[in-house]
């Protein structure tokens, strides 16, 4: 009964041992992550060892906020592999929604920042996917968005129209102006690309009058510079000006040198080569930072187009050539970049696969101690089994046992309980004759029995009951002889009338000798009838 109880302990105890608690950390910092990333990476951070000591679950979901933050912190996470951690786990374990979108969206954003399209367009349509039909239009928007930013990234603006079109339901159903302007204006940006330009003017104007109607300043100068660009590829170039003369107002004070460079190309276009210049030397002079080479590069190409306007040779030839050295210096740039950005990939790849090895390795222990355990359960169970199976066993042969015992035992007593009737019905029948006898040698009604027949009926007794009177004389010695020859009458079943006549007495005076004989000479039988104490003695 002790195995039993013991597997019965530990079989509770075993889901509680494939249950681990949740470090507080990870529940603070994702209720922080959107307002202070960086106090929810400084969280997670304080963590020991999360892939050692967290459970798979409690790891992913500890990859994603720490992912998500890092993101939001804005750290560069080209080489890290943690969001592939979150991702793995979440991708096979779909019951929560959210988490899974969290995971393909922040990966999508990641592959997108590694310079990996498609499998960016891949996660981020898998993020989609997680999401419910009905409901969360405020998560479908952003990944609509997003969908459409990738899209123009791979010049697919048909596609890029689509996922806008549906973006800006999304945001017309929230009624978020804000977000209604960024999706028109993602829209006028697609039907640039298609050189639909009266298209793309009609989204970009619209979504510059709502955003003018609603007080929305964020993100206009792009607008008003989509608008100045497509004017200019369709060779309206008073337009472009006054698209300028409205957006400038608008451009942060950061980017004026570069509005003022995009009004020379303008004035280069129109044969305004003098006030071009002019403009170019002020754009450089705003510059914050004049050692940018694709801006230098662009006031090259404008002085160089300027000196050819105005018959300046010699001027554009040197701007010409100080332009493609600067070309030349930012395809260098380019060209390293692409080589570092190829390592980090490898570097990313060694990780991920270093990590994947790892990860396999922890999940073998993993199933390797919940098979022992279960195997350990098994066993115990298998061996509680058996020793129930014995118990019971064991129990059904003892209540067998007590069966067959009591069987005989019952059996023993009626045996008995028929000899000591056979026994009693012959001594009372023996003696019976006797006292006859005795009774017909006498007077007719009343019968005087000597001492040597009294020694005759002892006789009897004792051939009988096994030495009846000599036990009676033993345990009981306060009985006297008429004592004794009472219990051989009472022994014999006599009634107290009988008795009376065989001592010719009066049948009170028997019952009160015999009550005496019970109280006074046997006292150690109280609560007992004389007859029940001689007859089992």
């Amino acid at each position: 009964m002790y195995c039993v109880r013991f597997t019965v302990v530990f079989l509770l105890c075993l889901p509680a041992i494939g249950c681990q608690t949740i470090p507080e950390a990870i529940p603070q910092a994702e209720a922080i992550v959107m307002e202070h990333p960086d106090s929810a990476v400084r969280l997670l951070r304080g963590i020991p060892a999360p892939a050692k000591n967290l459970s798979r679950r409690n790891y992913a979901r500890y990859a994603l906020i720490l992912t998500q933050a890092r993101w939001l912190a804005g750290e560069n996470l080209t080489g890290d592999t943690l969001s592939d951690v979150a991702l793995a786990y979440y991708s096979t374990h779909t019951k929560d929604f959210v988490r899974v979108h969290k995971a393909y969206y922040y990966a999508a954003k990641i592959a997108d920042r590694r310079h990996q399209p498609e499998i960016a367009m891949s996660l981020l349509l898998n993020s989609r996917q997680a999401l419910p039909a009905a409901g969360e239009w405020q998560r479908h928007y952003v990944v609509e968005t997003w969908l459409g930013v990738f899209c123009g990234k791979q010049r697919l603006y048909e596609e890029k129209v689509g996922h806008a079109m549906r973006a800006y339901a999304y945001a017309d159903s929230l009624d978020r102006d804000g977000w209604r302007c960024i999706s028109l204006g993602d829209i006028a940006h697609a039907y640039m690309g298609l050189g639909k330009y009266d298209s793309m003017e009609y989204y970009a104007l619209k979504a510059l009058r709502l955003a003018e109607e609603k007080g929305i300043t964020e993100n206009t100068s792009q607008k008003w510079a989509m608008l100045i660009e497509n004017a200019l590829r369709r060779g309206d170039y008073a337009a472009a000006e006054e698209y300028w003369e409205r957006g400038y107002e608008f451009a942060p004070e950061r980017a004026r040198f570069s509005w003022i460079k995009t009004k020379a190309e303008i004035y280069n276009k129109q044969g305004r080569y003098d006030v071009a210049l002019r403009l170019i030397d002020s754009s450089r002079m705003m510059c914050p930072d004049t050692s940018d080479l694709t801006a230098r590069a662009l006031w090259a190409f404008h002085a160089s187009e300027a000196y050819e306007g105005l018959g300046q040779a010699k001027k554009s030839l040197e701007a010409l050539k100080y332009y493609c050295s600067l070309r030349d210096s930012l395809e260098d740039n380019i060209h390293s970049a692409d080589v570092l950005h190829i390592r980090e990939l490898w570097q990313y790849e060694h990780l991920k696969a270093r990590n994947t090895a790892l990860e396999g390795q922890k999940q073998f222990r993993e199933r390797l101690a919940y098979r022992t355990m279960l195997a350990c359960g098994a066993i115990l169970l298998l061996g509680a089994w058996l020793g129930m199976r014995i118990w019971h066993r064991t129990k059904l042969r003892e209540i067998a046992q007590q069966k067959r015992l009591m069987k005989q035992a019952n059996e023993l007593d009626e045996m008995r309980r028929k000899e000591e009737q056979l026994r009693t019905a012959f001594f009372r029948q023996l003696n019976s004759r006797f006292i006859a006898q005795v009774k017909q040698a006498g007077e007719s009604k009343k019968c005087r029995m000597s001492d040597e027949d009294w020694k005759t009926i002892y006789t009897h007794a004792d051939a009988v009951f096994d030495n009846f009177t000599v036990r009676l004389r033993h345990r009981f010695p306060s009985l006297n002889e008429d004592d004794i020859r009472y219990c051989c009458m009472v022994r014999m079943h006599l009634s107290q009338a009988e008795i009376a006549g065989v001592v010719c007495l009066e049948k009170d005076s028997v019952k009160k000798r015999l009550k005496r004989i019970r109280t006074e000479k046997l006292a150690s039988a109280k609560g007992a009838t004389l007859e029940d104490v001689l007859s089992k003695l």
